[in-house]
């Protein structure tokens, strides 16, 4: 169950898996790409990964972080129309934003790989301080991360 008022340091989130397979052996990574609050703790370097009942812990590799700042613009214009005059009304606002982007990798291993067939949900958690941020898989987004696997 997730506490009234929790909200997550994550604003959004890529998620590559790679299967490479090589003559003699093959391996598995997943890359990360988390967006976190500017405000939020800087992300601890373990993942946490439950299959079923079972939970592994992976160190984050090739981590980097990257600040990041955009802004958002939108105008509106009002007319308005009297028996005196044309009056005409233009709104701009900008809002300013800032964000840092975590990018890493976590190596998975063959128990790893080998249990991803065998569930129904499979979940990435880091932490960022006191919060985390949990990404689960689940019916046809974790078909489609098995069929990558079955290779």
């Amino acid at each position: 169950m997730i506490p009234t008022g929790y909200q997550s340091p994550v604003i959004k989130a890529d998620i590559i898996f790679e299967h490479i397979t090589y003559e003699t052996n093959e391996s598995a990574s997943v890359y990360f790409v988390i967006s976190r609050q500017s405000s939020s703790f800087k992300m601890e370097k373990k993942c946490y990964i439950m299959i079923d009942d079972k939970n592994f812990e992976l160190p984050v590799e090739s981590e980097g972080t990257e600040y990041k700042t955009g802004q958002e613009s939108s105008s509106t214009t009002t007319t308005v129309k009297d028996s005196l005059k044309v009056k005409t009304e233009s709104t701009l606002k900008t809002n300013s934003f800032n964000w840092f982007d975590e990018k890493f990798v976590i190596r998975l291993t063959p128990e790893i790989k080998n249990s991803m067939f065998k569930t129904n949900k499979l979940l990435f958690r880091f932490y960022f301080g006191p919060k985390d941020g949990t990404f689960s898989f689940t019916g046809y987004s974790l078909k489609r991360v098995k069929g990558l696997f079955e290779l």
